[in-house]
């Protein structure tokens, strides 16, 4: 865990002027919520849990445990076939990585990105991450800041194709 020193103006006089926040990485936000626990078990299964340890900035677009059905079923799949397939669960899971930390405000709206697979991914001039299916707005709070980058709840996973 990093720590975050923020100055504090109220802090009467003679006494630090800073107080401390720890904050979790981008690994720890993700095993704490049990919402999203088979996307951190994704991420640990593929060794690329190691990526959301390091010092980035990353910018992590997760989805919560029930989507990891229709994700394995858009791909013709079983939820245990997916996971069993190490090389496009990895492939799914970069997917939803993007370099640098971009708060809600600071994604570019009405152009694109690659993802850490180095796919592109689209934002829309509306505020929608666009993939196969259409659009989807970014769950409203989704800013979880951490020390090595930002995560951000989606309503469902991205969906791409993977040979």
């Amino acid at each position: 865990m990093n720590a975050l020193t923020l100055a504090d103006p109220l802090t009467p006089p003679g006494q630090p002027h800073t107080a401390t926040l720890e904050l979790p990485t981008l690994a720890e936000l993700l095993g704490r919520d049990p919402a999203l626990a088979e996307m951190a078990e994704a991420w640990r299964r593929c060794e690329l849990d190691v990526l959301l340890r390091c010092s980035g900035p990353f910018t992590l677009l997760a989805f919560s445990n029930a989507d990891f059905s229709g994700l394995a079923a858009w791909q013709g799949l079983s939820r245990q076939q997916l996971f069993a397939d190490r090389d496009r669960l990895s492939q799914l899971m970069l997917h939803h990585l993007l370099p640098g930390a971009w708060a809600r405000c600071e994604l570019p709206w009405g152009a694109e990105l690659r993802s850490a697979a180095g796919q592109t991914l689209r934002f829309s001039a509306l505020g929608q991450l666009c993939d196969e299916l259409g659009g989807q707005a970014l769950q409203q709070g989704s800013d979880h800041i951490a020390s090595n980058g930002v995560l951000h709840r989606l309503a469902r996973p991205l969906f791409i194709a993977v040979a």
